[in-house]
């Protein structure tokens, strides 16, 4: 079974490119090390590239949505698998591909501005 549940902050502000007809969300995430783990070169964290994938109408809306709410600094969990894959010769990326995100602070209001000009209930 291939399922990852992690939580943490975003490094930067997400990207969102289409490639291949897909719209893609990606974003670097900061998960923190229990205090059982030794730091290595001074980090208390891992980092880690997250990215989501849109083809439906309703996934693109979503993945805007997320597009606009998620910002550097905002913590979040995400659920899904892991993905390697080839990124040049001899050179492998290693990914989590998310099913979900659910925001837990620092999200940015453009948001809710979008959600506005959609005339749609805010996100619990």
């Amino acid at each position: 079974m291939n399922t990852i549940q992690v939580e943490g902050a975003l490094t930067e502000n997400p990207k969102l490119e289409r490639r291949d007809g897909k719209l893609k969300l990606a974003f670097r995430l900061a998960i923190p090390r229990s205090d059982s783990l030794p730091a290595k070169h001074g980090n208390n964290a891992d980092f880690v590239t997250v990215v989501r994938y849109a083809n439906s109408l309703l996934e693109q809306l979503l993945l805007t949505l997320d597009h606009a709410y998620l910002q550097k600094g905002t913590r979040v969990c995400v659920m899904g698998w892991l993905q390697s894959r080839d990124i040049s010769r001899g050179r492998t990326a290693t990914e989590i591909v998310a099913q979900s995100i659910t925001y837990l602070e620092g999200t940015s209001r453009k948001g809710d501005e979008i959600l506005a000009l959609l005339n749609l209930p805010e996100p619990a």
